[in-house]
């Protein structure tokens, strides 16, 4: 994936985006395969597009350990040195929960 990446940031993509939110589903209603990315995969993609020079790294999280998630986040705009965004929604059924 990070190599694949690399390439099409290369080629023009804005850059990476991806869903860790269990909102998130297939047309058969499974979970999309990205929810189970592991951090070193997202770290390498985040590193490889920073090899690149371009691109922006986007991101959707249900924040279920949000120091964790926020960590995770700083670390792929440090490795990577670009730009990352992501979306954040307050819950209607639990106004304390992001």
């Amino acid at each position: 994936m990070a190599a694949l990446t690399a390439e099409a940031v290369e080629a023009g993509a804005l850059g990476f985006s991806t869903s860790r939110t269990l909102l998130h589903k297939t047309s058969a209603g499974d979970f999309t395969p990205t929810l189970g990315a592991a951090h070193a995969e997202l770290e390498a993609i985040a590193e490889a597009m920073g090899q690149a020079g371009k691109g922006v790294i986007e991101l959707v999280s249900d924040f279920e350990s949000p120091e964790e998630e926020f960590a995770l986040l700083r670390r792929l705009v440090q490795q990577s040195g670009r730009p990352l965004s992501f979306s954040l929604a307050q819950s209607p059924v639990a106004p304390e929960q992001y």
